[in-house]
């Protein structure tokens, strides 16, 4: 395969699961509400307030894949576009929502979105090393020329 062609499918894979996750949110919010005015039950206000945190969650696990691969040598600029990226996209989102029928666009739900994102960076701060080479490639596609952060352990043996 020749230079150009791996770059593309590197492109296409680094770029595809973000953007088909992005268009998943975009159609979920368009949507349009019922029009009814009724008091929702607990547990399906749970469900759906879970879904934005689920939502921002992978969201911004794909962002962290995206940047992760454009800024390798700098992993808190990664972190930080990811975060900001994805905040944006939540705000944007509820920007939609305003002109989508019987839907409303609420700084509550931002906040909401804004949890599933700060998990999804706090976990993968925090465990990032301890995962398997393989599932590192996974998150950030390996470029050439560049090590894996996997951290090399040894295994004392006892005599």
């Amino acid at each position: 395969m020749s230079g150009k062609n791996a770059h593309c499918k590197t492109q296409v894979l680094l770029y595809a699961p973000l953007l088909v996750w992005m268009a998943g949110i975009f159609y979920l919010s368009s949507l349009p509400g019922s029009g009814a005015a009724y008091e929702m039950p607990r547990a399906m206000l749970i469900e759906r307030k879970g879904a934005h945190i689920f939502e921002y969650f992978i969201l911004t696990l794909l962002w962290v894949r995206v940047f992760s691969f454009l800024f390798s040598k700098n992993e808190r600029v990664a972190m930080g576009f990811s975060i900001l990226s994805a905040l944006i996209y939540a705000v944007s989102d509820e920007i939609h929502q305003l002109f989508v029928f019987a839907r409303t666009g609420k700084l509550t739900d931002v906040l909401i979105d804004s949890i599933g994102i700060f998990i999804a960076s706090a976990l993968f701060v925090r465990f990032f090393d301890r995962l398997p080479a393989f599932y590192q490639g996974f998150f950030i596609p390996r470029r050439k020329g560049l090590p894996r952060r996997v951290k090399k352990t040894t295994i004392k043996v006892k005599k």
